[in-house]
């Protein structure tokens, strides 16, 4: 398939609102509502994609043949490119009728995943929206990355319920935990007491956590998220 077959595909899924232009840059659709380009003054998007424009990777390196390895970890999670696919919300609404979001998500996650890298999932005031694209990622060994807007602290935490969530993900998660395991085992590969410490610490943790969380709501959490992204972002620079 070439690039202009793909984007002639592409037209009969994403109209009449997103234009599928060769370069996406928010002008043909730039003040429409439905649609996804820029709003208010109808520059946004257009500035935006020109100023990305000015930042080039000038690659006047030497060095031995050979194949290229792109691939990066981040978080704890190993992708195959530093690219992930952008949250798209309201598909319906701005791109056209043939998927919901729920429906755009089951392909876009797991596509995403197959590719060796992960993709950003769009929220909506529909909650069905955050539901299904959560369960999809957790599909998906977590390689995704749901988003939430800046909704009231009610609706946030409506959205998250931390305890429930957090303990869906564990139980999507143990079938690929327990296969690895047993993979282990069979090869004489694991420290029994260290493995039973570090789950009993975890699930500590996780119950500490998500309780303070539940109780103390932003007082507790705030800080500590500010804290641990201090500490994840010095460890990303090398510095710890």
């Amino acid at each position: 398939m070439t690039y202009q077959e793909v984007l002639e595909a592409a037209r009969t899924c994403s109209g009449p609102y997103c234009k599928v232009c060769p370069v996406c840059n928010g002008r043909a659709c730039k003040n429409a509502v439905p649609g996804p380009g820029s709003k208010g003054s109808g520059t946004v998007a257009a500035r935006n994609y020109d100023a990305w424009q000015s930042l080039c990777l000038n690659m006047d390196t030497i060095c031995e043949g050979g194949p290229v390895d792109t691939s990066f970890t981040l978080f704890g999670q190993k992708y195959d490119l530093p690219v992930f696919a952008g949250p798209v919300g309201a598909v319906k609404m701005h791109y056209g009728d043939k998927f919901t979001d729920e429906e755009y998500n089951a392909i876009l996650v797991p596509a995403c995943a197959k590719a060796g890298i992960a993709a950003f999932t769009g929220d909506g005031t529909n909650p069905t929206v955050f539901t299904a694209a959560a369960k999809a990622i957790g599909e998906n060994e977590g390689k995704g990355i749901p988003t939430v807007k800046p909704w009231d602290k009610e609706t946030v935490f409506a959205k998250l319920d931390i305890r429930t969530s957090n303990a869906q993900a564990k139980v999507i998660n143990l079938t690929t935990n327990i296969t690895s395991l047993t993979i282990f085992l069979l090869n004489g590969q694991t420290v029994i007491s260290l493995g039973l410490a570090a789950a009993a610490c975890n699930m500590a943790g996780n119950y500490v956590g998500s309780s303070l969380a539940m109780k103390q709501s932003s007082k507790v959490t705030r800080p500590v998220i500010i804290f641990v992204l201090i500490l994840l972002f010095l460890k990303v620079l090398g510095v710890i």
